[in-house]
């Protein structure tokens, strides 16, 4: 089990790009599916709508732009197939959420709550904003965050969701990385297969708010 998961964690592309997905790139009413596949982040639902139309802006601002991510079935998933160890998000919700992150393997690597029962802009409990920051840094690899809804009905928007990279070694430390990563070349083209984990290219580098801070202070 143990050199399965050091084989997934190698085989998984190397980033040095933070990536932020504002959704500004799709149109109204667009249901996510893979559009985002090419960045190294898959989600498992949700609908792009656009401020002063789709989306009730007085309620679910977004946080810039004019488009966020609505999603009204829970749980929510969001899986990244690079090496993650800090992730943040905006989310105005109608109920109490939860946020928890898994690594690789599933294991649970810690949770987030959201501070108020509700933060919509008209009708959000007293003391609340919308578009509340949740961020999560951690010593693992983060593979997944699932985002639920504290209760049976609710929805949530999402925007400006961030992932930050692992720091990637410099200067003479590549030299052993280089060695290390070429002994399990082999391993990482059998079981990428084998483990049906995704390959996708270097990341492009999205608008950077507030990422790779690496402070454990971050809420």
């Amino acid at each position: 089990m143990r050199v399965l998961l050091i084989l997934a964690l190698l085989c998984m592309p190397l980033t040095v790009s933070a990536v932020t997905l504002d959704f500004e790139d799709l149109s109204d009413m667009t249901a996510l599916t893979d559009q985002y596949v090419s960045f190294g982040i898959a989600f498992s639902g949700g609908t792009v709508l656009e401020a002063g139309r789709s989306l009730f802006e007085e309620e679910l601002p977004p946080h810039s732009g004019v488009m966020a991510l609505l999603v009204e079935e829970s749980p929510f998933v969001v899986r990244f197939s690079f090496l993650v160890d800090e992730v943040s998000l905006f989310a105005t919700y109608d109920a109490p959420i939860i946020l928890n992150f898994y690594d690789v393997m599933g294991n649970r690597l810690g949770g987030l709550f959201s501070a108020y029962s509700s933060n919509l802009g008209l009708s959000g409990e007293p003391g609340s904003h919308p578009n509340e920051l949740f961020g999560f840094v951690s010593d693992a690899v983060i593979a997944s965050v699932v985002i639920a809804i504290d209760g049976t009905i609710g929805s949530f928007t999402v925007d400006d969701l961030a992932a930050c990279p692992i720091a990637v070694p410099e200067g003479p430390t590549w030299v052993y990385a280089g060695a290390s990563l070429l002994t399990v070349l082999l391993g990482c083209l059998f079981y990428t297969k084998r483990l049906r984990l995704l390959s996708f290219p270097v990341i492009t580098t999205g608008r950077v708010f507030y990422l790779c801070t690496k402070d454990p202070k971050l809420p």
